[in-house]
């Protein structure tokens, strides 16, 4: 990483979590949850190294892609992603807790399903989570709570922000680690391609 992918990095991841941080402390707790949200997805598409080509999203082959059969773009092998996939590789990997933990919708979701598809696409695309769920503040290192409130799955965006803030520096640790070059790899292939991006 050179001087100024270095300053880009440290201003996005910067901004980020000093957004959720100003947002949490004037108590606007649905912008604070859709920015967690939202860095989330940053996060997986650095982690990934997702690029979009010709309409579609993609990842370098070996990235937890949807498609078996590599696709060749500019000489380089890569198979077919999206947001969501990254999202959740890189909470497989950071958020732990999502990753392992059920919840009971429906069938027993994984809750890192549960946070994108109920949270995560719920609020960034609707306005508020999806029916079933809801937020809560709560100064406990409890991130989910079932029935709080009558609300069956609620999610505790004071403790989700101490572990993306846990999570933003382990990735960010692993990505100047001599034994994760791989991590590395990704996040060029992101910034990359964000770099060519015209306006």
């Amino acid at each position: 990483m050179n001087n100024e992918q270095r300053d880009f990095w440290d201003t996005l991841k910067r901004w980020h979590l000093d957004d959720i941080d100003k947002c949490l402390a004037v108590e606007a707790n649905y912008a604070a949850t859709k920015t967690m949200l939202s860095f989330i997805d940053v996060l997986g598409a650095f982690y990934g190294g997702l690029i979009k080509y010709k309409g579609k999203y993609y990842v370098p082959a070996g990235g937890g892609g949807r498609s078996k059969k590599p696709v060749i773009i500019n000489g380089k092998s890569y198979e077919v992603s999206g947001t969501k996939n990254q999202f959740l590789n890189f909470t497989k990997n950071y958020l732990h807790e999502f990753f392992e933990a059920r919840v009971p919708i429906g069938k027993k979701m994984r809750l890192s399903d549960v946070l994108y598809d109920h949270f995560r696409c719920g609020m960034i695309h609707e306005g508020h989570s999806k029916l079933g769920t809801g937020i809560a503040r709560v100064n406990t290192p409890i991130v989910i709570y079932s029935n709080y409130d009558n609300v069956p799955v609620v999610l505790n965006i004071l403790a989700l922000r101490d572990m993306l803030r846990r999570a933003t520096f382990e990735y960010e640790r692993d990505l100047f680690g001599v034994k994760q070059l791989e991590r590395m790899r990704r996040w060029q292939e992101r910034y990359d391609f964000l770099a060519k991006l015209k306006f």
